[in-house]
C-alpha cells in the first residue's frame, strides 16, 4: 500500500461565488504542497494494485485531513497508468492537451 503524507496546519476548501477556494495557514498550505509534490512524483507504474487506465488520487476528508467546515477534496493526476491519456472530455490549456478527448462540437465553442 503507498501512503500519502499527511497533511499538517489547518486546510479549508469551499466553493465561494463559483470558485474552488483552498486556503490555509502556513504549516497547511506547506503540507499540501507537500502532498501535490508527492502525488506529482508518484510512479504510477510501480503500483501493481493500481489497473491500467486508472489514476493516482487523494481524497482529504473535513474534519480529518482538513477543517471540519470545508468540502470533501479529491486531488488527481490527469494522466492515467500505463496510458498516460488525459480524462475524456479534458481541455486543456496549451496546445499539446487544448481540446484532448473533446467532442468537435464542444471545440466549435465561441470561446474555444
Amino acid at each position: 500500500m503507498i501512503t500519502p503524507p499527511m497533511t499538517d496546519g489547518n486546510i479549508q476548501a469551499f466553493l465561494w461565488k463559483k470558485r474552488i477556494m483552498v486556503a490555509g495557514d502556513p504549516a497547511g498550505l506547506r503540507s499540501l504542497a507537500k502532498l501535490l509534490s508527492w502525488l506529482a512524483d508518484l510512479d504510477q507504474e510501480s503500483i501493481p494494485q493500481m489497473p491500467e487506465g486508472e489514476r493516482a488520487h487523494v481524497h482529504l476528508y473535513a474534519g480529518s485531513q482538513i477543517s471540519a467546515d470545508s468540502s470533501e477534496l479529491e486531488l488527481c493526476r490527469l494522466d492515467a497508468k500505463g496510458t498516460g491519456a488525459f480524462p475524456r472530455g479534458f481541455d486543456g490549456r496549451d496546445e499539446k492537451t487544448r481540446g484532448v478527448g473533446c467532442p468537435e462540437w464542444f471545440l466549435d465553442r465561441p470561446d474555444a
